[in-house]
Formats: C-alpha cells, sequence, structure tokens
C-alpha cells in the first residue's frame, strides 16, 4: 500500500493493473486493468 498526494495531478504507469487499486479523495476507483495488463500515464486530477 502506497498513499501520494498532489495538488494538481498525479500520472500513474502501472505493470500489473489487476493488482492496482486505487482511492482518490476517499473514493474506491477499484482496480485499474487485467491481471497482468500494463498500463500507462494515466492521470488523476482533483474534482471541485
Amino acid at each position: 500500500r502506497r498513499r501520494i498526494t498532489a495538488k494538481t495531478k498525479i500520472v500513474l504507469t502501472t505493470g500489473d493493473a489487476g493488482s492496482t487499486r486505487a482511492t482518490l479523495n476517499g473514493q474506491d476507483l477499484g482496480v485499474l486493468g487485467k491481471e497482468g495488463e500494463v498500463i500507462r500515464d494515466i492521470e488523476f486530477t482533483p474534482t471541485p
């Protein structure tokens, strides 16, 4: 588990999207893709 804080945006790359779960501002976004899937440059930005 890793917590990341940013003021404007976070850009994430994962080598196994199926084992990467995201939570943004307390909302569980779930896993980011399929097991073994590589996903690059996913942007998370704050919502007003």
